[in-house]
């Protein structure tokens, strides 16, 4: 993630954060991501002569969104980047286009990947692990073992 080379992004960051400045909240930007997606899907110009043209530029852009919207508006505590995550993720639930739906999904996972599992280790080790006892239903669908540091 990102699926796109540095200057393919550059046709994209310009607008984007252009956008950003316009938010009020995260419901300005949940409704932009929406706005990508029927753009993506339609084959509409973004702006000028710019077309989201595949999924790896719609993620970029979403990913991207995520980030800088982060950066500006909110704090970079547990619950926010967890609360974007869920946000993001609630969008694709309106969408019936599969690759749109797909991208967005995608960048809401890689985002919790990236930016939530280090927070999930620390407070495993501040805290210890709570793992199902052998013969529970979800003992055996544990998809990793936690090491430590």
């Amino acid at each position: 993630m990102p699926y796109i080379p540095p200057k393919d992004r550059l046709k994209f960051d310009k607008y984007l954060n252009k956008m950003l400045k316009t938010f009020n909240d995260i419901y300005d930007l949940l409704s932009f991501i929406k706005f990508l997606s029927d753009k993506y899907v339609n084959r509409e110009f973004l702006y000028g002569k710019v077309i989201i043209e595949n999924k790896g530029e719609l993620e970029y852009c979403v990913f991207k969104l995520m980030i800088d919207y982060m950066y500006n508006y909110e704090e970079a505590k547990y619950s926010n980047l967890h609360g974007i995550v869920y946000r993001v993720k609630s969008v694709s639930s309106n969408i019936t286009n599969d690759d749109a739906k797909y991208a967005i999904e995608h960048c809401a996972d890689e985002f919790r990947r990236r930016f939530l599992d280090e927070r999930e280790d620390e407070a495993i080790d501040i805290n210890g692990d709570m793992v199902p006892e052998s013969g529970h239903p979800l003992s055996k669908y544990r998809y990793r073992e936690y090491t430590g540091n």
